[in-house]
């Protein structure tokens, strides 16, 4: 997933980046365990 947004929206970039550091961190998490 990309984690740089293209959209000129400000939420969606926004929500993009809170959905891109989720992912993030529950890859992480699942190689954690």
């Amino acid at each position: 997933m990309n984690c740089i947004p293209t959209s000129p929206s400000i939420g969606v970039k926004l929500l993009s980046r809170f959905y891109c550091f989720r992912q993030q961190f529950l890859i992480r998490t699942s190689f954690s365990l």
